[in-house]
């Protein structure tokens, strides 16, 4: 075989090199931007959802998000009677975990009235603690924690000379924290509900 023949073999080959490397080029190109352009309808909160608040489709807007490997960890359908397990802001992208069915939510609502104003942080969604005072020869004895962790499911402001000031709310909890609340409240003891994490 001459010279030539096999330079223009050679010739041939590293063409047909260069056009495959350009051919798995655009190919990787073309996957990672269809990659990218993949999305999926993921549930949004329309307003604050509040831990074992019903949710149902008037409460969610849906939005396209590419998730890529995430896609299982948002909710991407709306189960049947649902309910939340935490709080989830407006707005934001609900976690699939957030969600489970109503007869597995192991939370309820409790009413407490504290002898004081709270603090200004605390707002409905807020994560406090609550504290309690209990009575002890007719008058208060020291703090101590009553429940770690609550969230403000209402506040509600008492009006009038009777009231004294006092603010009644509405604290969603855990179910084991009930009787502890209750109790407390049958033993006139003062409540005091502080943002978790925060200094009265």
């Amino acid at each position: 075989m001459s010279s030539r023949t096999n330079r223009a073999v050679w010739a041939d080959a590293r063409f047909l090199i260069g056009l495959a490397l350009v051919v798995a080029s655009v190919a990787g190109v073309w996957w990672v931007v269809s990659a990218a352009r993949s999305t999926t309808p993921v549930a949004v909160a329309a307003t604050v959802l509040l831990p074992g608040t019903p949710v149902s489709s008037d409460d969610v807007r849906w939005v396209d998000v590419a998730l890529g490997e995430a896609s299982d960890a948002y909710l991407t359908s709306m189960p049947d009677d649902a309910t939340t397990t935490r709080p989830v802001a407006a707005g934001e992208l609900i976690p699939a975990s957030a969600v489970i069915a109503r007869e597995r939510s192991e939370v309820t609502t409790v009413v407490v009235t504290s002898p004081i104003d709270v603090a200004s942080t605390v707002t409905v969604g807020s994560a406090v603690e609550v504290w309690m005072s209990p009575v002890k020869d007719r008058a208060y004895d020291d703090a101590r924690l009553l429940i770690e962790s609550a969230t403000v499911g209402a506040i509600r402001e008492s009006t009038g000379l009777a009231s004294g000031g006092t603010v009644t709310l509405e604290l969603i909890v855990n179910r084991d924290h009930v009787s502890s609340v209750l109790d407390a409240q049958a033993s006139k003891a003062a409540l005091w509900v502080v943002p978790l994490g925060g200094v009265r």
